[in-house]
């Protein structure tokens, strides 16, 4: 039977191991001023842009379900680190729009590769549909766990 502490346990096993995994590629003594909730925004905010839609702050707290303070901090941090920019639009001075600064990019392809490279090892051996169990799976985590 799996019990709640093992399921806790095997989360925290598995957190720790990928950690493990992140701090063995290549570059992990180079100082890389993004955090990994930082990285899923930026592909987030990547992606966007590149399906031809503006990104704003209230875009990124909606799609993570972060508080306007933390998206509001992240994104400081982010634009303190030339990483994006926040731009004023011309019809309303209250909206800032959020664009990729030059650094972006070259972060974006380091952090594609690592994610490649660490979910391909994670899953190696794991079917697809096991793969797609997994993601209804976590979805309804996910679901239980808003708003409640």
């Amino acid at each position: 039977m799996v019990t709640n502490d093992l399921i806790r346990k095997d989360f925290g096993i598995m957190m720790n191991l990928i950690k493990r995994q992140c701090a063995k590629l290549e570059h992990c003594d180079t100082k890389c001023p993004i955090t990994p909730k930082q990285g899923v925004i930026l592909g987030f905010i990547s992606k966007q842009i590149g399906a031809g839609n503006d990104v704003f702050q209230k875009d990124i707290e909606k799609e993570f379900n972060l508080r306007r303070s933390t998206a509001s901090e992240i994104l400081a941090l982010m634009e303190k680190n030339n990483i994006i920019k926040r731009e004023q639009l011309n019809n309303d001075a209250r909206m800032k729009k959020i664009v990729l600064d030059s650094k972006a990019v070259q972060i974006l392809q380091q952090i594609k590769k690592d994610s490649d490279t660490i979910t391909d090892l994670a899953f190696e051996g794991i079917s697809e549909s096991e793969k797609e169990q997994l993601e209804k799976i976590l979805q309804k985590v996910i679901s239980n766990l808003e708003d409640k």
